[in-house]
């Protein structure tokens, strides 16, 4: 990342603000994917949401194609932001 000048400052507006032209094409999606789902400890102390006794199941099949390399999520539960 070090060696990615100005820290990749201008890839957002090179990809997403400049008019599209033929010869540009960017061939790549990240391989990342961040979801922050929130805090929860409010909700779960005011008791209008609760955690479920019941096995959730798998969260997706295990033929389904992945997305991206990495998927992490994350929420703050307990006072502590938690990762999966």
């Amino acid at each position: 990342l070090r060696r990615i000048p100005q820290k990749g400052i201008g890839y957002g507006m090179l990809r997403y603000l400049s008019a599209a032209c033929e010869q540009e094409h960017f061939g790549t999606e990240p391989e990342i994917s961040f979801n922050y789902l929130g805090q929860f400890d409010q909700d779960m102390q005011n008791q209008s949401i609760g955690v479920s006794p019941y096995a959730s199941g798998a969260d997706l099949s295990e033929h389904a194609a992945r997305s991206h390399t990495l998927d992490l999520n994350g929420l703050i539960s307990e006072g502590q932001l938690q990762l999966t």
